[in-house]
């Protein structure tokens, strides 16, 4: 396991796996950021890892999107970005609340396309987070966690799927 511990109550990041499977190098470990090496033991091509959970500051979560783009200049390989973006990134996956902010948006878009990313979408439920509200008190739901992956790590796992789980 590889932890970053929460800071009051939120952030915290988590990587855990069952040695008998998998190795797992850490590479970099910042506040928002866990970037590590994986290596599936009955897969001949390591890949990296990059969990993330986006500070609700703004100033603060650009620094990961500078950050991954400073990756993506150095690193070749197979590639799996994912985890809280704290941000919604399109419209259709927000119910309630505000409008979605473009120019946030905008910022995370401009980030994954300059990786050359894609989003693997998701099985299930339509959004992963919820205020808890009721209807009539102001109910927010939307889709804020994601997994990112290039095309060389798809071509490994062509199969590979996004549950949103209860």
């Amino acid at each position: 396991m590889i932890e970053i511990p929460v800071e009051g109550r939120s952030g915290g990041l988590v990587i855990m796996w069952i040695h008998d499977l998998v190795i797992v190098d850490e590479l970099a470990r910042v506040d928002q950021e866990l970037h590590t090496m994986i290596k599936i033991l009955l897969n001949q091509k390591p890949w990296l890892f990059s969990a993330l959970y986006a500070n609700t500051t703004v100033n603060n979560r650009n620094i990961i999107w500078n950050n991954l783009e400073k990756l993506n200049e150095t690193y070749v390989g197979p590639w799996l970005v994912g985890g809280d973006f704290n941000d919604v990134l399109m419209s259709d996956v927000k119910w309630g609340g505000r409008p979605i902010n473009n120019t946030r948006a905008s910022q995370i878009w401009n980030c994954i396309n300059k990786c050359k990313l894609l989003d693997l979408g998701f099985k299930r439920c339509k959004y992963n987070w919820s205020n808890c509200r009721k209807r009539s008190t102001g109910l927010i739901m939307e889709r804020l966690d994601r997994c990112f992956v290039n095309d060389e790590w798809l071509s490994i796992y062509p199969n590979a799927i996004v549950n949103h789980l209860p």
